[in-house]
């Protein structure tokens, strides 16, 4: 409840006062996990735009097709195409989540349940640290893996507050930590 003018406030989930959305677990040798959904109302909107898309294109597929279109025919079949592309991202920006798994076999990002391209991969001797960067004045606030070798590389997800990204970069270093706790010196 707003203290200031009454209104009624969602919860916030227990134990996370910033109120994003996770799951932590942590695997059987011990390296900690976050499972991070992605926001669910863009997703739907892109849904319902590329299944409009994809019924319009259809019927104009198929009025080439009756009327021997010849190259009209090739076109709506290509935007189609790119229609049931932009269905698929669309299905994944709604049921993929993000998991961000560290621990003592290094770094392994990945989105599931629908495959999108594969899964970044680092070794735990590989990687220096976690940082919070926000580029640009429209930029979403990005998680970086940072290398040994002076690379940054951002993690594939876009967090809407600052905290949120800086809660998951502690929480990663946290787990960096504890793994390279286990490791032997070389």
């Amino acid at each position: 409840m707003c203290l200031e003018c009454g209104e009624a406030l969602a919860p916030v989930p227990e134990g996370d006062p910033t109120g994003l959305a996770k799951r932590e677990e942590r695997s059987p040798d011990g390296a900690r996990v976050l499972l991070l959904p992605r926001p669910r109302e863009p997703a739907l909107r892109a849904l319902v735009v590329a299944i409009a898309w994809n019924a319009l294109v259809a019927s104009a597929l198929a009025v080439a097709w009756l009327n021997d279109g010849g190259g009209a025919v090739g076109v709506a079949a290509l935007l189609l195409a790119a229609g049931l592309g932009a269905t698929y991202f669309a299905a994944r920006g709604l049921v993929n989540h993000v998991r961000v798994e560290v621990g003592p076999r290094g770094l392994r990002v990945e989105e599931r349940p629908l495959p999108p391209t594969g899964a970044v991969l680092y070794p735990p001797r590989a990687l220096h640290g976690f940082a919070v960067h926000a580029g640009g004045w429209a930029a979403a606030p990005r998680v970086v893996v940072l290398l040994r070798d002076g690379r940054a590389l951002p993690l594939p997800f876009g967090f809407t507050r600052r905290e949120h990204a800086a809660w998951v970069a502690d929480a990663l270093q946290e787990g960096l930590d504890d793994a390279r706790a286990t490791l032997p010196y070389r």
